[in-house]
């Protein structure tokens, strides 16, 4: 995720932070789904934290290297 996140502020292309976007719908839903399994919801409350914290500045770059 270093990585990405490196590349995508060093060039403009947006397909680095498309990867960091895609990544994280990939990871949440199944990482939260086998939270609620096991009934620990402290767990799903730190993932939509962090799905926050992570999606929300990506779309605003997203939609500033769009303008």
């Amino acid at each position: 995720m270093a990585y990405v996140v490196r590349a995508g502020t060093r060039t403009n292309d947006p397909s680095y932070w498309h990867a960091l976007l895609l990544s994280v719908l990939a990871w949440a839903p199944a990482d939260i789904a086998i939270s609620l399994i096991h009934d620990f919801w402290i767990h799903v409350i730190v993932d939509l934290v962090a799905i926050i914290i992570i999606a929300i500045p990506v779309f605003i770059i997203l939609v500033k290297k769009r303008c």
